[in-house]
């Protein structure tokens, strides 16, 4: 029987109470002065004093039965409670808008994993045996092994370093652009061709901008938590939505569909927006530090997580459930990007490795020592052949996509490289980054 639930009767001696109902334990003696509203201890008392303290004032209180302990068995009870519904999941009411939201994201899911299928059922069906197999692959490594500067800019008027960098899709006009996000606030727009700067997007993010192409109009979000969508024809946003997160947006994805916006934030949550309605449909915890990467699936289907918790969520946007956790890490994740494969998602991390992720066995296919410092970007290139890497070491590498051994080492930037992204250009691929050192780079086979 635990000591602490004896009742103490008044009637009991000083010795029979000390000997059978008084807590030896000294927390346990505090805990008992605490529920008699006694002070827990006095200045210069010892364990014992405070033990004999308690005695004395059992034995002169009223007649009546005391239960030492109970009250914090309770709390306990209460706080192991608490406990259990932090780690339970838990749902909230969803609106109808969301719920029509899903069944598109299912349906156009559907039509494309189907087409993806296809696809890669037709190139597993070609009749080629495995030398021709190895000769295909070393043709394309000995082009990616080609690559080198082909251009490099400063960005007039910018004083800070260049957090990120896309390519958009080619224009109807045939044009390229390159969309680069500065840590002062502003977002440019150069011209693939040369470098120069098409136009400024000044003074509508406090600093620390990220970006992403949403078709021909651009998505970007900032250090004050406003989310902007901007086209090339204006230089202030289409559309602002201020308080999109309480702290800075760290990444901002856009969906297959371009339908749909995802954000990541320093506030431990992502949300997906309706961009064409400019409302928020999920917001979603689930990671215990700062979220700083996501990836939407080609297929349209999953969204991908990554916070400095080390955490990589998979999320089934179709019903809302985390369906999916890697945790294999040692600290944050900086990056993600899934393979056009559908089934291999790339992870970069502050412990200098990129890993790959075999969605069909749920776990880690590969892990790569990529650099020497923290991987700030990954990169699939369309085709799904090749895979850029961008580091805080200063180089871009360039890896075969399929034993994962570097093919090319980029070297040009002068301090940290913080982004990176690729396309596949006329004369094969084509290789942007941007770093500390302010400048944006062109790489080119």
């Amino acid at each position: 029987m635990n000591t602490d639930q004896i009742p103490i009767v008044n009637d009991y001696t000083p010795q029979q109470s000390q000997s059978h109902t008084i807590p030896t334990n000294d927390d346990d003696v505090r805990r008992a002065l605490r529920q008699m509203g006694e002070p827990i201890t006095y200045f210069g008392e010892d364990r014992a004093d405070r033990r004999q303290r308690l005695i004395k004032l059992v034995q002169e209180a009223p007649k009546e039965i005391t239960y030492f302990g109970q009250e914090d068995e309770e709390m306990a009870k209460d706080d192991v409670s608490d406990d259990q519904d932090d780690d339970e999941d838990f749902y909230t009411p969803g609106t109808q808008q969301l719920y029509d939201s899903r069944l598109d994201i299912l349906k156009y899911s559907l039509m494309r994993a189907s087409r993806r299928v296809d696809r890669l059922r037709g190139e597993a069906n070609k009749n080629q045996d495995m030398v021709s197999i190895l000769n295909h692959r070393r043709e394309i490594n000995n082009s990616l092994a080609k690559c080198e500067l082909y251009g490099t800019q400063l960005i007039p008027g910018n004083t800070r370093a260049i957090s990120r960098v896309r390519f958009c899709k080619p224009m109807a006009n045939g044009t390229t652009y390159i969309a680069a996000g500065s840590w002062n606030g502003s977002v440019y727009i150069l011209n693939l061709k040369d470098l120069t700067t098409v136009k400024s997007l000044v003074g509508h993010h406090t600093e620390k901008v990220t970006l992403e192409w949403l078709e021909n109009s651009l998505v970007s979000g900032g250090n004050e938590g406003t989310l902007n969508v901007w086209n090339l024809e204006n230089t202030k946003p289409i559309h602002s939505i201020k308080n999109a997160h309480d702290q800075r947006i760290s990444g901002v994805l856009v969906h297959p569909s371009a339908k749909y916006v995802a954000t990541t934030s320093f506030d431990q949550i992502w949300k997906l927006w309706d961009i064409q309605t400019h409302t928020e449909l999920v917001q979603q915890e689930g990671h215990s530090k700062e979220v700083f990467a996501g990836a939407f699936h080609p297929d349209g289907s999953l969204f991908t997580s990554g916070g400095l918790d080390g955490i990589i969520k998979v999320w089934d946007l179709r019903s809302g459930r985390a369906i999916a956790t890697f945790d294999k890490h040692i600290s944050g994740i900086y990056a993600l990007d899934w393979s056009p494969n559908g089934h291999h998602l790339a992870s970069a991390s502050g412990d200098s490795a990129v890993k790959i992720w075999d969605f069909r066995r749920n776990n880690e296919l590969f892990s790569i020592p990529a650099h020497t410092k923290l991987v700030s970007d990954v990169k699939f290139s369309g085709d799904g052949t090749s895979l850029v890497t961008s580091s805080y070491d200063g180089l871009v590498n360039i890896w075969s996509a399929d034993n994962w051994v570097r093919v090319k080492s980029l070297k040009g930037h002068n301090d940290k490289v913080m982004s990176c992204d690729v396309t596949q250009g006329a004369a094969g691929l084509e290789v942007v980054s941007s770093g500390w050192d302010r400048s944006v780079k062109l790489w080119k086979v």
